[in-house]
C-alpha cells in the first residue's frame, strides 16, 4: 500500500546517501606532492567520468524521489479531507457543529443526526 511506497522511497533516499559517500571517498584529493610533480591524469578523468555518472544517476533518483513525495502529499491531503468530510458528515460531527453554533437546534438538525447516529 502507500506506507509501503513511502518505506521503499525511504530505502532508496538511504541508498543514494550511501552512494554520495562512497563517490565522494573515491574521488581523489589534492596532495602537497602535486605542487613538483603532477599527477597521472588518467586517473583523474577517469574518476571525473565515474564522478559525473554518479552525479547522472542521483539527478533521475532525486527527480523520481520529488514524484514519491508529491504523490505521498496528495494522498495525504485526500485522506485527511475524506476524514474531515466523513467526520463532519457522521452524527457526532452534526451534534458538534449544531451545539459549536450556539444557536437553537431545528428539526431537520436533530432529524439528520440522528439518521446518522442510525447508520454507523
Amino acid at each position: 500500500g502507500r506506507w509501503g511506497e513511502l518505506r521503499q522511497a525511504s530505502s532508496v533516499a538511504e541508498g543514494m546517501a550511501s552512494e554520495c559517500r562512497e563517490a565522494a571517498a573515491a574521488v581523489p584529493q589534492s596532495s602537497p606532492e602535486w605542487l613538483v610533480t603532477l599527477p597521472d591524469p588518467e586517473p583523474l578523468a577517469s574518476s571525473l567520468g565515474s564522478g559525473a555518472a554518479a552525479i547522472d544517476r542521483f539527478l533521475v533518483s532525486v527527480d523520481d524521489l520529488v514524484v514519491r513525495r508529491r504523490t505521498a502529499v496528495a494522498w495525504a491531503k485526500a485522506a485527511t479531507e475524506a476524514h474531515a468530510a466523513s467526520e463532519a458528515s457522521s452524527a457526532r460531527g452534526l451534534l458538534a457543529e449544531a451545539l459549536c453554533r450556539r444557536q437553537r437546534v431545528d428539526f431537520p438538525t436533530v432529524t439528520e443526526t440522528c439518521a446518522a447516529a442510525s447508520a454507523s
